[in-house]
């Protein structure tokens, strides 16, 4: 009976390591998530500008960590006149402690507020970059939205693209 005893108390301790360690790996897995979903929403806006024809826009809520797509459509299909007509496509928010620290577009660099981003007919879009932060374990993803092709780039830590000069090139 003591020998039972003492693999289970064995036992025990080596699954609470376990435990602790995979407490330790699920911060970064999930701002990993999180950042890779809103890449998922902006390449889904880009496709879905080009396959349908139209601006599709793609709204970052700074204060409530969500983002949102509105579409240039209403819910009949026909083109919306005002953007309260427009129909919103996909939304998505982080979790609570992941939260937007700066959406930088087009130069313009904002930390409150809700900003938005457009994706035209082909695609384009101004360059941006929306930086993430883990509240807990204080770690900071970047993504960047290139010009032009509005294709997604994922950066650890806080990225900001050089301004090229004449002499880059």
């Amino acid at each position: 009976m003591v020998e039972l005893l003492t693999v289970l108390i064995v036992l025990g301790m080596i699954a609470s390591l376990v435990v602790v360690n995979w407490a330790g790996l699920l911060p970064g897995t999930e701002l990993n998530a999180a950042v890779h979903n809103l890449g998922a929403a902006i390449q889904g806006a880009r496709s879905d500008a080009v396959s349908r024809n139209g601006e599709f826009r793609l709204y970052y809520d700074l204060e409530q960590s969500a983002w949102w797509v509105l579409s240039p459509y209403r819910a009949d299909g026909m083109p919306a006149e005002t953007d309260e007509q427009r129909l919103k496509t996909q939304s998505g928010f982080f979790p609570e402690n992941v939260l937007f620290t700066r959406v930088t577009v087009g130069g313009q660099e904002f930390v409150e507020g809700t900003v938005f981003v457009s994706f035209d007919p082909l695609g384009r879009s101004v360059d941006h970059t929306v930086t993430v932060k883990h509240l807990t374990f204080n770690t900071t993803m970047t993504v960047e939205v290139l010009p032009l092709t509005g294709l997604v780039r994922f950066h650890d830590g806080e990225f900001q693209r050089p301004v090229l000069m004449e002499n880059d090139f």
